[in-house]
């Protein structure tokens, strides 16, 4: 029996949650088996309406070693509705069960073909003993794994011939489409061409015909299940059924018959007819009625089914007709016996009727005295009645009394009420008395809130004034910018940074010396000596300094200067430092591909390259090999800190500092700037940040938000008015921060892509695809944002249109096979996935710069369905080389158009081309950052070399 502890593991399991205290009490009460309670419960309708609701996800397992009849066991799943459920049971298929064990003997050989998790495999070996044999075929692995363990449970390895391999009528593989979501993994089809709807399939199945083994025993049954390959068993086994004449049992199923063997009913019943083979229908009581032929042109339903008996003459001789003559023998003698009985019978029946007669008489006889006895008791009943008239005078007059009693009794009530109401009239006087000084309450209330609204126009008038001093502060401030720059720009500033360079040679303390010698002159000169003096005493008996604001922290010198520059003493060529938050990931996302690619062209212009990452990000190994292998120095250890001291102890190497990325490398243009004075520092913008953040802002509707977005454009701003050049990837961006920074000089780097024709014809394409590192916040939020407002509309249009990921960190739950998409992360040849799709999208709804999933699409001549965001700053044209929609219908409408005409698909394909051939130059890159590095004053070769660029995949 089950315990408390098992019932309420078993209802987790099943059914999700834990019993109710009179649900434990009850079926402890029953005293039944931990299988038995699991059957029951998969037996119910709620188990039933989780399973359709879809609370068990599709292909979810749960198995057990169950026993069985005979004290046998077999591996079931508890998930399963359909074999297992009847194999605990005990009732899998009881008629067929009860016929193959009747005819199986000791010693016998029986063929189970589709033997699943091994019901009759099992019980056929148990049958025909130690002495006979059993040969079991299961094509799938994982269930064959299950039928070889039930084999093993009971130790019938010794009489079981097992095989991992589908049954035809030629040698090969096939696929077979399986069922999940019908919780019955006896359900299994082989397929050559379309795969069922809601199917799975399980591939490269090897297949075997029956005569192509070595039989050295006599076949005495076989058993057949294998959803509709029938005919193809029964062709590939024609000679065994010639030499041994077995009897056959087989599933009779003409849907699947016409969809997997491809015959009709009539052909495979003619097949066994040629094979001297009689049908029959296998009923609940044993062989039924024999199927001669099948009506001509029948139209069967699809869910018809049934079990066939095919037999020779010998068997129907041996089953049918020699037991059929025993029972009529039986019936005869049965017969006799029971018209004896029925003489007999007769005799007894004429008995009994002479009994009721006398019975009847004697009835009549009390009848007649129960008369006698009734006018008796009516004699009685009339004197009686004179005795109660008397009794209920006496009543009524007992009742007037009672009456004069209440009359009194009402009268003192009434005068109960009378006070009661005066009572009343009194607490309805406090009442109104208190009404009143409500009124008095309300009137006050009234003024207090007058009061309040003078208060909030006063403070309103206040932010006014407020908000004015503000404009105020931002136009000083954009004036004292404007002082700034102009006094950077001056010779001062220049003679300036000439003597810090100076100063930077003298030895720190001679330095630190010369400072405050400095300081004391002005001091002195200027009448402040006296105060800084006062000032310094006050702070030496406070035992400090306080800080009033934060500053950003200056680096001290390096002691051994020359020591820390040992290691470049054999530099070929001027150094260039790039830091950013992570190694580039050239087969994961775009931002990557172009930063190896900026490497590529800086170590063709002579330069060495060291890249640093300031962040503690983990990554794969294998990105800083890259690196390394492309002549790449590397920063030791990652990390902020590490990287500014790098910088601190190599400070004289540097002569190009690239900072990628505003709150990476941006942060550390204060110490670059003081460290590497000399160095030219380029800020590359990889996007503006502000920009994508200040659009997601906008679509959230979040004000914290959007402020944040305006602190990142001042900082971003300000790095690309201090930098000596700042690189953007989109026309857009070039043109905000021309308005935003008119003086800042501003590169403008077009992707790179190498240009590959398609291949691949319309017709060979099938699906749609996304590409895009989902750490990336936009394109995160635009899968999610197709999936569940455009792909549904895609879906009702085009069914069988699939949908596949690419790209690294999508979080688990987006892509739902069911639903026709596919994850399949990261893959190194972009390209080649590219030419099995009709389409590529990119619905982005914020974010910034130039969009590498679009220029790899168009460079690979794959059409390509975008918003306006993702085609911002790239010199697209709606209905001319992209298909731009920014509403979930429009959207759709456009997928579907491209992914169904294939004129559209030609013209929109060789439009691509050509603006990826215009566009994403390599050429043009390399130029264009040659030619900045020259006016920056760098060191480079006047002509420009030649260099490789990679590309994606």
């Amino acid at each position: 029996m089950s315990d408390s502890n098992q019932i309420e593991t078993i209802f987790q399991a099943l059914l999700g949650r834990a019993p109710l205290p009179h649900e434990v009490q009850a079926y402890e009460s029953l005293q039944e088996s931990p299988q038995v309670l699991g059957l029951r419960l998969m037996e119910s309708r709620e188990f039933r309406r989780r399973a359709v609701l879809g609370a068990f996800s599709a292909g979810a397992t749960q198995w057990v070693c169950a026993e069985i009849r005979d004290g046998l066991r077999i591996w079931a799943d508890l998930m399963d509705v359909g074999v297992s459920a009847g194999a605990i049971a005990d009732n899998w298929e009881p008629a067929e069960t009860a016929f193959i064990l009747s005819i199986l003997r000791k010693g016998g050989t029986f063929i189970d073909i589709g033997a699943h998790i091994g019901w009759f495999t099992i019980l056929g070996a148990h049958k025909v003993g130690p002495e006979g044999r059993v040969y079991a075929f299961e094509p799938r692995p994982a269930i064959f794994e299950r039928l070889r363990a039930s084999v093993e449970a009971n130790g019938f390895q010794d009489r079981c011939i097992l095989h991992c391999a589908a049954l035809s009528d030629t040698a090969g593989t096939v696929s077979m489409a399986t069922f999940s979501r019908e919780f019955n993994s006896g359900h299994a089809v082989m397929v050559s061409g379309t795969i069922p709807e809601d199917a799975s399939l399980v591939e490269d199945i090897p297949t075997i015909v029956l005569d192509g083994l070595a039989w050295d025993r006599r076949i005495d049954l076989i058993k057949i299940d294998v959803e509709g390959a029938e005919a193809l068993v029964l062709r590939g086994g024609r000679a065994l059924l010639l030499r041994d004449r077995p009897i056959i049992v087989s599933e009779f199923f003409p849907m699947w018959l016409r969809k997997v063997s491809l015959v009709s009913p009539d052909e495979f019943m003619t097949f066994l007819k040629g094979l001297g083979y009689r049908v029959f229908e296998l009923a609940s009581h044993g062989i039924g009625r024999e199927i001669h032929a099948l009506e001509r042109n029948r139209s069967f339903d699809e869910d018809y089914y049934t079990n066939i008996v095919a037999l020779t003459d010998a068997h129907i001789d041996q089953y049918l007709l020699r037991p059929l003559d025993g029972r009529v023998q039986a019936y005869e003698a049965a017969l006799a016996r029971l018209e004896g009985e029925a003489h007999a019978h007769e005799a007894e029946l004429a008995r009994l009727r002479a009994e009721r007669t006398a019975e009847q008489a004697a009835h009549e006889a009390e009848a007649r005295a129960h008369e006698a006895e009734l006018v008796r008791l009516r004699a009685e009943c009339a004197a009686e009645r004179v005795v109660r008239e008397g009794e209920a005078r006496v009543h009524e007059a007992a009742l007037a009394q009672l009456r004069a009693g209440q009359d009194a009794e009402r009268a003192g009530r009434e005068t109960i009420l009378e006070g009661l109401k005066a009572e009343l009239a009194a607490e309805k006087a406090a009442y109104a008395r208190q009404a009143e000084t409500l009124a008095q309450r309300e009137a006050e209330l009234q003024g207090l809130q007058g009061r309040t609204e003078n208060r909030v126009q006063q403070i309103a008038r206040e932010n006014s004034a407020l908000m004015a001093q503000l404009r105020t502060l931002h136009e000083q401030k954009a004036a004292l910018a404007a002082q700034s720059e102009a006094l950077q720009a001056s010779n001062i500033w220049r003679a300036c940074m000439v003597l810090m360079r100076v100063g930077r040679r003298v030895p720190a303390p001679v330095r630190k010396l010369s400072v405050r010698s400095a300081k004391l002159g002005w001091w002195s000169a200027t009448g402040q000596l006296p105060q800084r003096w006062r000032a310094w005493q006050q702070i030496r008996r406070r035992g400090g300094l306080t800080v009033v604001a934060p500053q950003p922290a200056l680096p001290a010198p390096v002691a051994d200067p020359a020591g820390e520059l040992a290691r470049w003493a054999g530099r070929r060529g001027p150094v260039a430092l790039i830091v950013d938050d992570r190694w580039p990931e050239p087969d994961r996302d775009s931002g990557s591909l172009d930063a190896v690619n900026l490497i590529r062209n800086l170590i063709s212009m002579g330069f060495e390259v060291v890249f640093g990452v300031a962040s503690d990000l983990i990554q794969d190994e294998r990105y800083r090999d890259g690196l390394a292998a492309l002549g790449v120095r590397l920063v030791p250890q990652n990390g902020s800190a590490q990287v500014q001291r790098y910088i601190e102890e190599n400070r004289d190497v540097f002569t190009l500092v690239i900072l990628v990325r505003f709150n990476c490398g941006g942060a550390l243009f204060e110490l670059v700037r003081y460290n590497c004075p000399d160095a030219r520092i380029i800020f590359n913008t990889v996007d503006l940040y502000f920009l994508r953040e200040q659009r997601a802002a906008l679509l959230s509707g979040d004000r914290d938000a959007l402020e944040q977005a305006g602190r990142t454009r001042d900082r971003e701003e300000w790095l690309v008015g201090h930098a000596d050049l700042t690189i953007v990837v989109s026309e857009t961006e070039k043109e905000i921060l021309s308005t935003a920074v008119p003086r800042a000089p501003v590169l403008l780097q077009p992707l790179v892509r190498d240009i590959v024709p398609p291949a691949a014809p319309f017709s060979a394409r099938r699906g749609v695809g996304f590409v895009g590192g989902f750490a990336h916040q936009p394109n995160l939020d635009a899968i999610r944002w197709f999936l569940a407002e455009i792909w549904p509309l895609v879906r009702r249009q085009c069914p069988d249109l699939t949908f596949s990921i690419v790209g690294s960190h999508l979080p688990d739950g987006i892509a739902r096979p069911e639903d026709g998409v596919t994850y399949l992360g990261p893959i190194d040849d972009l390209h080649a996935w590219f030419e099995t799709l009709r389409a590529s999208v990119a619905p982005l709804r914020f974010g910034a710069g130039a969009k590498g999933k679009v220029a790899s699409s168009l460079a690979s001549g794959l059409p390509c369905v975008l918003s306006t965001v993702a085609a911002e700053g790239m010199n697209l044209v709606d209905g001319e080389n992209v298909l731009i929609a920014d509403t979930p219908e429009m959207f759709a409408d456009r997928v579907v158009a491209l992914a169904s005409d294939e004129g559209l698909w030609q013209r929109m394909s060789a439009a691509a081309l050509d603006m990826a051939r215009q566009q994403f130059s390599h050429q043009a890159n390399r130029r264009g950052l040659h030619e900045a590095l020259i006016k920056m004053g760098v060191p480079v070769p006047d002509v420009f070399p030649g260099s490789d660029v990679i590309q994606p995949g």
